[in-house]
């Protein structure tokens, strides 16, 4: 009798001891969440950087709304013409997002006339997220009538093969991609 008591108590310490694991490694991965994004290892495949999010699936942010506050009907322009800089940092930072398979930065870089559409996409078999850009070579950029502009890219893909695309800015309280065109 004393010995199956003996085992008992042995077998109920170590399932204590168990489940103390179990919950410690629980917490610690809680608090590795936390680490704020600027902290977190990045790679690009081109110079400038956004921010970034380990998680390859986190939560999609609501659209993105223009001055006026609405989020469909056509893209409402701030009035800002659109610099070459500023079109060539906002692709920049949308490639380096897509590579991180960073899905809620990359969302905040698509204009409220466009992001729905975006987001029913985001999953399917041509989503930009399905690709890995490993060059984005800037060939230049046009401005357009509504004070958006064009920036022409040549992207090199994991694969190596490559795709010239045309990305249209427009001005939505900064720079914000609203169409995406393979030339």
């Amino acid at each position: 009798m004393t010995r199956n008591r003996f085992a008992l108590v042995g077998v109920s310490v170590i399932a204590a001891a168990i489940v103390a694991a179990i919950v410690l490694l629980i917490t610690k991965q809680g608090d590795s969440h936390s680490t704020p994004v600027a902290s977190r290892p990045r790679s690009s495949a081109v110079s400038s950087s956004g921010s970034s999010s380990t998680s390859p699936f986190p939560a999609i942010p609501p659209p993105p709304t223009d001055s006026g506050g609405t989020t469909s009907g056509s893209a409402a322009a701030s009035g800002a013409p659109v610099s070459q800089e500023q079109a060539r940092s906002t692709v920049v930072s949308y490639v380096d997002d897509v590579n991180q398979k960073d899905r809620v930065s990359a969302g905040k870089l698509i204009c409220a006339e466009l992001y729905d559409r975006w987001l029913q996409n985001i999953d399917a078999a041509n989503s930009d997220f399905n690709y890995v850009i490993t060059n984005a070579r800037f060939i230049g950029s046009d401005a357009i009538a509504n004070g958006g502009r064009v920036a022409h890219y040549a992207l090199t893909f994991n694969d190596n093969s490559t795709s010239n695309v045309d990305f249209t800015l427009v001005d939505e309280s900064g720079p914000k991609i609203c169409g995406e065109s393979h030339v």
